[in-house]
């Protein structure tokens, strides 16, 4: 009879001449695509039924299950869906860290945060990234370089660039905007330098173009705010339709603001975008 592996010393050891705590061993085995923690008794039922032993090592839960009448209790720990193996890659890495980012926080973004999403060891993440720091750097670098380097000049290239920001910032991953995060890099220096560079092409004084550019970041990260709240940018909206309602109860109240909103569109993420654009950059078109 061929030996079998202990998972608990990973050595082999001869199935009849076992001790008492060789056959409270757990072993893992397989049944029907479900990893399952066996005694050594009950390995030699499912193995005589034909089924395959899985790999030591799978990342298990616990379920309570009997194989069949009459047979010994085994665990049954029904296995995470888990990244295949030599399969991850830094963009799959990027990817698991941005979706924690979006339905966590950024807080919440840890190596094992993101290796428990993809499914595979928390270890395997630092053969491509030393630390956090340097996946959240990484992260925030691979957003930045969806941003083009817009081929107008002047003002015109400087709303491209803002419509560009906001899109990835504020769109698409907005927990990457949170003021905490304090990550610069590369790229996004030279997204700031091409700002300013614009700006200085059109014709501004330095110290209007970087209030100009500030204002910018501070747009940006107000708006990445409101997406990133239970509900997104449709609970703004309602909020406001519910200040307008209040309002109505007594308009004498407050009348210039009563006058203002009764007269306002409800704003879309596009028309605040463009609003502000145009308010803050209209002059120097």
């Amino acid at each position: 009879m061929a030996p079998w592996r202990g998972e608990t010393d990973n050595q082999f050891r001869h199935p009849v001449r076992g001790t008492t705590a060789f056959m409270s061993a757990l072993i893992i085995g397989e049944i029907g695509g479900t990893a399952v923690l066996l005694t050594a008794s009950s390995r030699r039922s499912c193995c005589s039924r034909g089924h395959r032993p899985a790999p030591v090592g799978s990342t298990v839960v616990v379920d309570n299950c009997r194989s069949s009448p009459g047979e010994e209790e085994c665990m049954v720990e029904r296995t995470r869906r888990r990244t295949p193996r030599g399969t991850l890659n830094k963009p799959m890495i990027l990817d698991g860290a941005a979706a924690v980012i979006a339905e966590q926080g950024a807080e919440a973004m840890t190596m094992r945060a993101v290796a428990t999403r993809l499914g595979v060891d928390p270890m395997a993440l630092y053969r491509y990234f030393g630390n956090k720091a340097e996946l959240l750097a990484a992260l925030v670098a691979d957003a930045h370089g969806q941003v083009p380097m817009p081929k107008a000049g002047g003002i015109e290239g400087f709303e491209q660039i803002v419509r560009d920001l906001y899109r990835v910032f504020v769109i698409d991953r907005p927990g990457l905007l949170d003021p905490a995060l304090g990550v610069s890099t590369d790229r996004s220096l030279a997204i700031m330098d091409r700002m300013l560079a614009l700006l200085a092409e059109a014709g501004l004084p330095v110290r209007t173009a970087v209030a100009l550019a500030g204002n910018v970041n501070r747009f940006l990260i107000g708006c990445a705010a409101v997406q990133r709240q239970p509900g997104g940018w449709e609970d703004s909206v309602e909020f406001w339709a519910q200040g307008k309602a209040l309002l109505a109860e007594d308009p004498a109240r407050h009348p210039a603001l009563w006058a203002a909103i009764e007269q306002a569109p409800i704003f879309s993420q596009e028309d605040v975008l463009e609003n502000w654009l145009e308010v803050t950059l209209g002059r120097f078109r």
